[in-house]
């Protein structure tokens, strides 16, 4: 009895280690709500938590509100104007150039800071190198709003993006595919018969410019969010919308290799562009 104890308070310890781990790795970023409302922190939130493992919470607010949300999180992305007032009266690390909107009325120059004395700061820290180093200003570049809005790096002049390879083993990822894809897409020969009809062939999708973008976040685009988790990275379906159909749940090590797979496609020959007469 006593034995049976001990190793219940030692697996309760345990997990509430992990628990605490968990919650360790997160943090939460106070931003302008006018980059929620384009889209570009959806954008750029699931790919710095892929890269590093970090969940970010973003709390968006009006520039008049910015503050006070400031005040709460570990770090703050706004516009320049804003953080560099927020900075002045809290001291603590400088703000830094983080990326311009082409639209002056979205907010013009943007800056991130580390809010001084966050309870994550390491965390905070690390999204700010993040975005303002050469992978995080190229996330920006890529990033086009429903309305056509973009937003141009602001901490580094950007040559063309030259993609990574995309690493992951490709093998696992045909049949990674298959299984979770194949429901909707014709992956490969294995199953050209299946897929929807409207939806493109992984071929087909190969061809597209940004393909590399697109497989890598794929779980961010629509429909995808609404069936699709990625372990440590999507937050939890909600309870009163659940997944319509059977849910995609895929760790990074699986994302990987399905985008290494589809990088051994060849693309698929679409044919001339339509011009307009």
């Amino acid at each position: 009895m006593r034995r049976t104890l001990f190793c219940g308070l030692v697996c309760a310890c345990l997990g509430g280690a992990g628990t605490a781990a968990a919650q360790e790795r997160s943090m939460t970023l106070a931003a302008d709500v006018r980059l929620e409302q384009t889209g570009l922190l959806a954008h750029l939130v699931p790919r710095f938590a892929l890269k590093t493992g970090i969940k970010v919470t973003v709390v968006a607010g009006q520039a008049d509100d910015l503050a006070a949300a400031a005040a709460a999180a570990d770090a703050l992305v706004a516009p320049a104007a804003v953080v560099g007032g927020i900075h002045k009266g809290a001291g603590g690390p400088a703000p830094r150039p983080a990326f311009l909107s082409e639209d002056p009325s979205r907010g013009g120059a943007f800056a991130v800071l580390v809010v001084d004395g966050a309870a994550q700061a390491t965390h905070a820290a690390r999204f700010a190198d993040w975005l303002t180093s050469e992978i995080g200003q190229r996330t920006v570049a890529q990033y086009t709003s429903p309305a056509g809005i973009r937003y141009r790096p602001g901490a580094l002049a950007l040559a063309e993006p030259e993609p990574a390879p995309p690493s992951g083993d490709a093998d696992t990822g045909q049949k990674l595919a298959i299984l979770h894809c194949g429901r909707c897409h014709v992956v490969s020969e294995r199953n050209r018969f299946a897929g929807i009809g409207s939806t493109p062939s992984f071929a087909a999708l190969r061809a597209i410019p940004d393909w590399l973008r697109k497989f890598q976040g794929f779980y961010a685009e629509n429909p995808h969010p609404s069936f699709t988790q990625v372990e440590g990275v999507t937050d939890p379906f909600d309870p009163a919308r659940p997944p319509h159909i059977a849910p995609v749940e895929i760790t990074p090590e699986d994302l990987q290799a399905i985008v290494a797979y589809a990088a051994s496609i060849p693309p698929k020959d679409l044919g001339p562009g339509v011009e307009a007469r």
